[in-house]
């Protein structure tokens, strides 16, 4: 749709780009791990709760981390079972 958009579609993960640059990284829940900081860490509520520490903000459909110009945020279903990870600018929410 946008003439310099361009989205890179891979088996466990998907990278959104704007004139080159990283705009978003989206890793879907049925990915089972995640790479954060050189660790690899199951795809579990829990798990990165643990890993990341309290989080910045809770929503109705998830936690939102925030560090520096970027915001992770783990979305969670009714259920609270983890269906995706967002990794985006938090300049841009």
């Amino acid at each position: 749709m946008l003439k310099h958009e361009r989205v890179f579609v891979y088996p466990d993960c998907r990278i959104g780009l704007y004139d080159n640059f990283i705009q978003y990284v989206v890793v879907p829940g049925e990915a089972g791990t995640i790479e954060i900081d050189g660790r690899v860490l199951e795809l579990k509520p829990e798990v990165l709760r643990k890993e990341l520490g309290e989080p910045s903000l809770v929503a109705d459909d998830g936690i939102v981390y925030r560090r520096g110009q970027n915001a992770l945020k783990i979305f969670l279903d009714a259920n609270g079972k983890l269906t995706s990870v967002h990794l985006f600018s938090a300049l841009a929410d």
